[in-house]
This record gives C-alpha cells, sequence and structure tokens, in this order.
C-alpha cells in the first residue's frame, strides 16, 4: 500500500500484448486498460517479429516492458522464438497466451524462457492475477471497489 499515495506518470508501467489475431489484442487491451490504473501504458505488436522491434527500441531508450502477454503461434516470428529472442536482450517476464494447455506447449514455453502461461482467452482474475504477479506494484494503486468475477469466484481488489 506504501505506492498507493504516489502519482505514476502514464508510461511507469507498460504492458506489451503480443497476438496475430486483431480480435485478441483488442480485447486483450480493452480489458487491461478497464482493469489497470491510468498509469499503465497497454502496446499491441500483431507478430513476433513487432514485438522484437518495440522491444528494442524501449531497451535504446533505457527502458523495458514490465511484462509481455505473447501468444504462442503467430507468422513472421512466432511466440515461443520470439520470447527467446526477448529474453536473450532484457529480463522481462513473458506470460504465453495458447489456446491449447497441453504439456508439450508448457514445455515449449519453459523452454524458451516464458515465466508463465494462460488459456486464451483468459478471464479478467486470471488476467489481473497474471498482471499483480509480475507487476505487484499495482496492487496498491487499484481501486479497491473492483470486483472481478470468475465463475462463482468474486474477487475484490
Amino acid at each position: 500500500m506504501e505506492n498507493a499515495n504516489r502519482v505514476y506518470p502514464k508510461d511507469d508501467f507498460s504492458i506489451l500484448i503480443v497476438d496475430d489475431a486483431s480480435t485478441v489484442r483488442t480485447l486483450l487491451q480493452k480489458k487491461l486498460n478497464e482493469l489497470l490504473p491510468i498509469n499503465c501504458c497497454v502496446d499491441v505488436a500483431c507478430d513476433g517479429g513487432e514485438a522484437l522491434k518495440l522491444t528494442i527500441e524501449k531497451i535504446a531508450l533505457q527502458q523495458s516492458y514490465n511484462l509481455i502477454f505473447m501468444d504462442s503461434v503467430m507468422p513472421v516470428i512466432d511466440g515461443y522464438r520470439a520470447c527467446k529472442e526477448i529474453k536473450n536482450r532484457i529480463d522481462t517476464p513473458v506470460v504465453m497466451l495458447t489456446s491449447n494447455g497441453s504439456t508439450w506447449n508448457v514445455v515449449k514455453a519453459k523452454l524458451a524462457k516464458c515465466d508463465d502461461y494462460i488459456k486464451k482467452p483468459p478471464t479478467d482474475a486470471d488476467l489481473l492475477a497474471m498482471v499483480l504477479r509480475y507487476i505487484p506494484q499495482l496492487e496498491g494503486l487499484l481501486n479497491e471497489t473492483v470486483a472481478i468475477t470468475d465463475g462463482s469466484n468474486v474477487v475484490n481488489f
């Protein structure tokens, strides 16, 4: 709660969503913008190549994403290869988005240096849990009246 009294500029926290499906990118960006405080910037990329380019541009500015949500199967550069390339440059947490939570996909994600994975489409509760796991500073900034429902479970933040 110590961070709750600090005013953060808009770009203090940034998240990158990488998915080749524009509907997924738009949905996740909208959800994150609704769930998170104003000071969190949510960028999008349509494939691993664009994600790598955006990440390198941030590094050149001596910045980095606080968290990256990365689809596993995409054209140009897939999520596994993009994750490995990003992790070779900077230690930004990468959460793999997958429509198939098979053991093999989890192993591939770990081999690519992914930090975690969630199945698509993620629930609001799962999305928020991942954000708070990797950007714990945001917890004290969330509106305490926000209620996230996931089936019969309600989590108040």
